[in-house]
């Protein structure tokens, strides 16, 4: 995206300098969905810990216990469950700070968006905010969205959600050629859930949701891949 001409990126997107039409917008939202980062439904905390006791290592070791325990090797039985105690204890606080974690990011993000909509500028639920959106920025926005610049006047962001870094960022607009650099240190883009900390801009959105950098941070938080045992 951040190669591509703003013509180019208009055109993808049915967009323009005066911002979407409200039929497109609800088009896109249709198209691309609302302008947030799915998470998994919570369950009651007694069933999520239980669920911890259902893995087939866990059922094997429940099972060993139990055999020693029949055949009156006390002590073997003892250590067999508190060990699986142990293990679901531990998994279970993992998963549940996993989903603090998540919320906790999803709060990061303004609940609002001031964006250009049939040359008009308003205020919208940020969870409404579509790809073709011209998102307004001014000092102390938290941006909503991952945006292409399009017009940007000694324009800075904070990008230490992201990167760590707390030094502000010049963001300027251009179309950025040759070497491939990582999407985040793009400056002619901005990121949802980074802060403007000086100067003024437009930029039109590219990626909401899941599909922009914040959103992917965000679901690698609560992500587990579970690797096939041997057995």
């Amino acid at each position: 995206m951040h190669r591509k001409s703003l013509e180019n990126i208009y055109e993808e997107f049915h967009s323009g300098p005066n911002g979407l039409k409200e039929d497109q917008a609800k088009e896109n939202l249709r198209l691309y969905g609302t302008n947030t980062i799915k998470t998994k439904s919570k369950k009651p905390a007694i069933i999520s810990f239980l669920e911890e006791f259902f893995d087939l290592m866990v059922v094997i070791l429940i099972i060993a216990g139990g055999v020693a325990y029949a055949f009156k090797e006390t002590t073997d039985a003892i250590v067999i469950f508190g060990i699986v105690l142990l293990n679901a204890t531990v998994s279970y606080i993992q998963k549940h700070k996993a989903e603090n974690a998540i919320e906790a990011l999803q709060r990061m993000v303004a609940p609002k968006a001031r964006v250009i909509r049939n040359g008009q500028q308003i205020e919208i639920e940020a969870f409404h905010v579509v790809p073709g959106d011209i998102i307004i920025l001014s000092p102390g926005t938290v941006i909503s969205a991952d945006a292409r610049l399009i017009e940007a006047n000694q324009l800075e962001c904070n990008q230490s959600i992201l990167t760590g870094e707390s030094i502000p960022v010049r963001k300027e607009v251009i179309t950025l050629k040759g070497k491939n650099v990582p999407k985040i240190e793009h400056s002619n883009t901005v990121f949802m859930g980074t802060t403007v900390t000086m100067g003024t801009g437009k930029a039109m959105v590219f990626a909401t949701g899941e599909k922009t950098e914040f959103g992917k941070i965000a679901q690698l938080t609560t992500a587990t891949n579970q690797d096939p045992t041997p057995l």
